[in-house]
């Protein structure tokens, strides 16, 4: 009996103790994803991923700490850290064509036009039979995003994708002293393209000098507004602002001299200047600025002004010429505030 119980306690042990070290260190988890990423995801060039803990706890819980991975993808280079990642369904993973549940916080990405920090996420992700994500619904939070000359805090938002389209939505943000709400949707079959849309609130134009100096760095107001962004993978195909100052706005004499030589009416180009004569800047009680892309290098702008004491009303409308186009226009390149760590 004795020489049959003991050779299988001692299995049981190897079994055992062999189990203890794949769910709880690193090793395999660390050596696996690099081979998966780069046997299936063609497109990412993976330079270093790394774990530096991991704990299983029954009943079938897998807990990832200090998760950090740096890869290229499409030309562009991205570094990206995680403090924790749990996969809640830990044994679903090995079974086909299954949802598996996560979740995670203290995520962040770098990456060479943006930074986006302390992300925490829900998701119910479906994996399909090639390790690829077949479909993907996430809940997130985050504390800062900046994209180029853009920064927003604070943000909430809901993730649904699956290989034909990715959709963001239910967003909500702070930023500039006031609030945004919006939604994103990218297509990827049979072509990329994307529809942008945000709506914001209470913006502090003294806050958003660095987005388009020249033009908030010149006005002082708060502005209500929308704006859409229609593209594909080459350029911009519409961009369409709209916003409206519906409080005291103040002008400076610099802008409001260009806005005068705009108006098609003789009579408001006088009105105007007696308004701005002796005055360094200009003082109105609402106004309102539009502007609509034509194509990538033009687009028609509409601004208006009203002054009540002087019964002042002017609105028109002017086409001007976008040298550098749309994109160049929305982003401007500057080194990122953020470090990589």
């Amino acid at each position: 009996m004795k020489r049959h119980v003991l050779p299988l306690l001692i299995m049981l042990a190897i079994f055992g103790g062999a189990a203890y070290l794949l769910l709880n260190t690193t090793f395999f988890i660390s050596s696996a994803v690099p081979k998966i990423i780069r046997s299936y995801y063609k497109d990412i060039e993976l330079d270093t991923f790394s774990v530096g803990q991991q704990r299983f706890i029954l009943p079938d819980t897998l807990l990832l700490k200090d998760v950090a991975a740096d890869f290229v993808y499409r030309r562009t280079q991205y570094n990206v850290r995680l403090d924790q990642v749990t996969f809640h369904d830990f044994r679903k993973l090995w079974q086909l064509r299954q949802q598996v549940k996560m979740s995670g916080k203290g995520l962040r990405v770098i990456w060479d036009e943006g930074d986006v920090q302390d992300v925490s996420f829900e998701s119910i992700v479906l994996f399909n039979t090639d390790a690829f994500v077949e479909r993907i619904d996430s809940i997130m939070k985050g504390g800062q995003l900046q994209y180029a000359q853009y920064q927003i805090d604070r943000f909430t938002g809901r993730v649904k994708g699956d290989r034909k389209k990715l959709e963001l939505f239910e967003v909500t943000a702070k930023g500039y002293g006031g609030s945004m709400q919006g939604q994103v949707q990218v297509d990827f079959k049979p072509d990329l393209t994307y529809v942008f849309w945000v709506e914001f609130n209470d913006l502090q134009t003294e806050a958003m000098k660095d987005v388009y100096s020249p033009l908030f760095k010149n006005v002082t107001t708060t502005i209500n507004g929308n704006l859409r962004l229609l593209g594909d993978r080459e350029r911009i195909t519409l961009l369409d602002i709209n916003c409206l100052a519906p409080q005291q706005a103040t002008l400076k004499r610099e802008i409001a001299e260009r806005i005068i030589p705009q108006l098609s009416n003789p009579d408001q180009q006088d009105r105007l200047q007696s308004l701005l004569d002796g005055h360094p800047d200009l003082t109105v009680d609402e106004a309102m600025f539009s502007l609509r892309s034509l194509n990538d290098y033009s687009a028609t702008i509409n601004f208006g002004l009203r002054e009540e004491a002087s019964g002042l009303y002017v609105r028109d409308d002017v086409r001007i010429a976008i040298n550098a186009g749309l994109k160049g226009l929305l982003i401007q390149r500057r080194p990122l505030k953020f470090n990589s760590e």
